[in-house]
């Protein structure tokens, strides 16, 4: 499987899924200015990963920590 296939899957996923939630009223779009505002960390999880591409463990407490 290819690495780019993976990310896209993934992102199409958990963008379906928060379309899916604010569609039942799960959710509401006031989380919105919340994201806007922790953006940034968004780009310290990317560079976790990159940085520590080979080492899955520290990718997958980092993907906890950030969730």
């Amino acid at each position: 499987m290819n690495k780019n296939n993976l990310s896209s899957g993934i992102f199409f996923i958990i963008l379906g899924v928060f379309l899916v939630l604010k569609n039942m009223n799960v959710i509401t779009w006031s989380i919105l200015p919340a994201f806007f505002d922790l953006w940034p960390l968004i780009l310290i999880l990317i560079g976790i990963n990159i940085i520590f591409n080979k080492n899955k463990i520290i990718i997958i407490v980092s993907l906890i920590l950030f969730f």
